[in-house]
């Protein structure tokens, strides 16, 4: 059987947790709020909020944006699209290289490289 005073420090700890839970709930509540209203900002610094025609925004419409935004960022930066982006500044590199050598007399270039120094 409990001893009264166990039973009274157990009904004490209820009772603060039902007064504390609004609370926390509460501060929850408030962190996401911050967060989302920093999404907001910052969607409207890279203006993506343009988009939308409505003046407030609502949670979800902030959301929905931010998960748009970041999925056409990764698919920007895939894998094929770097190797693809080095690909193009390889080969831009070396017709540049070509031209110059054109231009310039390659064989002058030759010779200065390949004579032993």
């Amino acid at each position: 059987m409990s001893s009264p005073v166990s039973l009274k420090a157990q009904q004490k700890q209820r009772a603060h947790r039902k007064s504390s839970k609004p609370l926390m709930e509460r501060r929850r509540r408030a962190r996401i709020n911050a967060c989302l209203a920093q999404l907001h900002v910052l969607l409207a610094r890279a203006r993506i909020t343009q988009t939308c025609r409505r003046s407030r925004l609502e949670k979800a419409d902030i959301l929905e944006m931010t998960v748009r935004h970041l999925k056409s960022i990764t698919s920007q930066n895939t894998d094929a699209t770097l190797w693809s982006r080095f690909y193009s500044g390889y080969t831009d590199c070396t017709r540049e290289v070509s031209r110059f050598l054109s231009i310039s007399g390659a064989h002058q270039w030759r010779s200065a490289f390949l004579q032993p120094g």
